[in-house]
């Protein structure tokens, strides 16, 4: 069994994890990490406790990726309890397992790890806030999702970072999209992740048309079940029934994987022509945070539903304050207000949030 690399010895040629960061701070960090905040001046502030703090676990998980060369690995669930067993296991014993795929397609699932089995897609054109970092760029962060499956929900998964570029150096979305038609017959279902805008979305649509095997974004049906559990668990809290009327406002991926019948009316900050793109694909009322006559035609775009913008003076700092005013300025919502707003184009690496605002009339 393997132990943690901040206290199992270091094979010949690697050097622990902990002796690449300042040895005031590793001594004073327990295996855990649960002690993060101790290890920092008294003197610091909160911004530069969470700046230290996050400096600190990026030195840490590079040196520990390189301690342990990744962090996934391919392990057998069986056993080889004699030489014999790897004529069971491999050939000529598996080729009954291949007739048999060959003759009922579905116990693929049964008679290989298909079944348990997700491939984590990306061409690693947006990985977290640091943008394009070649295709190869993106395998800590899939190999992270594959951690997570393995840990949390116990599936496997296996990180598919993949070159998107065609002949012209230009990231296209049909090259994922043949990819991942492809590798359907060896895997159970499909996570895309960390594709960039507006590729994602056209890859996401053809492919839960196209393939037989589950295919979702983390940015649409992930944060989509994250609202909505959200929303779910605020209704409970404030009484309120499902058929409330509720008003969704802020970035659009959650959006997009959140089909609620209930929902009547959409909301979002623009500043961005891709913004205004992205508002068309819903089948409701549309307001528009317009700071520009270019933004509230919408950059020229045709909707076949009512777009109505909002003026402000300029792009509003605290897009929640701004938006639940307007809200109850204009009485359109009596109920929860949802607000859901993404990494800040100001603050990149800054995390989603989830708000939700009652603006019940007592």
């Amino acid at each position: 069994m393997c132990t943690p690399a901040l206290t199992r010895p270091a094979p010949l040629g690697r050097v622990r994890p902990a002796l690449l960061i300042r040895a005031p701070v590793t001594e004073k960090l327990n295996i855990k990490l649960d002690n993060l905040d101790e290890v920092f001046p008294a003197s610091f502030s909160p911004d530069q406790r969470a700046h230290a703090k996050t400096l600190l676990l990026q030195r840490l998980s590079l040196s520990a990726h390189r301690f342990y060369g990744g962090k996934m690995q391919t392990v057998p669930k069986v056993g080889a309890f004699g030489f014999n067993w790897f004529n069971v296991w491999y050939t000529p014993g598996v080729s009954a397992v291949s007739r048999a795929i060959r003759d009922d397609y579905a116990t693929s699932f049964e008679l290989s790890n298909r079944g348990n089995l997700v491939a984590i897609v990306s061409d690693s054109t947006r990985v977290l806030g640091d943008g394009d970092c070649s295709p190869a760029g993106g395998l800590g962060v899939m190999e992270g999702k594959a951690f997570l499956m393995k840990y949390l929900g116990g599936v496997d998964a296996v990180a598919l970072c993949m070159d998107s570029r065609n002949a012209k150096g230009q990231n296209d979305p049909e090259a994922i999209i043949e990819f991942v038609k492809r590798l359907q017959p060896s895997f159970g279902a499909v996570n895309l992740e960390d594709i960039s805008q507006p590729n994602c979305y056209r890859v996401l649509d053809q492919l839960r048309e196209a393939c037989e095997i589950p295919v979702w974004h983390d940015d649409a049906q992930g944060t989509g079940c994250v609202t909505l559990a959200g929303l779910i668990n605020a209704l409970k809290v404030a009484g309120k029934d499902v058929e409330c009327r509720v008003l969704v406002g802020g970035e659009l991926r959650s959006r997009k994987g959140l089909n609620l019948p209930g929902i009547d009316l959409v909301i979002v900050p623009t500043t961005t022509g891709y913004t205004a793109r992205m508002v068309s694909r819903f089948k409701l009322p549309v307001w528009i945070v317009a700071v520009s006559p270019e933004e509230e035609t919408c950059h020229g775009l045709q909707f076949s539903y009512r777009v109505a913008p909002i003026h402000a003076p300029e792009y509003p700092d605290d897009w929640s304050a701004f938006a639940t005013r307007w809200v109850q300025s204009e009485g359109l919502a009596d109920g929860l207000v949802v607000l859901t707003e993404g990494p800040s184009r100001r603050v990149p690496h800054t995390n989603p949030r989830l708000e939700i605002i009652d603006l019940r009339r007592d």
